[in-house]
């Protein structure tokens, strides 16, 4: 898929894309699976190679697409909660509180 280009006022290049992995190892000249292991903290990555990957992160404003993650990993980070009636105040607090469980626990949250 190309990319859509244009110029700003000032001449500088704008590219509509969000930025993919691929894209971080061309900008970092590192291979996807050294990006990968830098965006999952594995040891197994020099200091050096860490640190281009990290900054061309930051200079293409790259994030982690969490629904292809889960597609990929096949797991749901997703808690499906059954109630009998919406309107009631107490369903509200029982899952509010549910949610605020869940945001400690450092989970990820996607909702179909």
């Amino acid at each position: 898929m190309p990319k859509e280009k244009r110029r700003s006022r000032t001449g500088v290049q704008i590219t509509s894309k969000v930025p993919t992995i691929y894209d971080v190892a061309r900008e970092a000249h590192v291979s996807v699976f050294t990006v990968s292991r830098v965006i999952n903290h594995n040891e197994r990555v020099s200091t050096p190679f860490r640190l281009r990957v990290e900054a061309a992160i930051h200079k293409l404003n790259y994030r982690p697409n969490l629904l292809a993650r889960n597609l990929a990993k096949q797991q749901r980070h997703t808690i499906g909660v059954v109630v009998p009636d919406i309107a009631n105040p107490s369903v509200h607090t029982v899952v509010r509180a549910s949610e605020l469980m869940d945001d400690e626990c450092g989970e990820l949250k996607q909702f179909p």
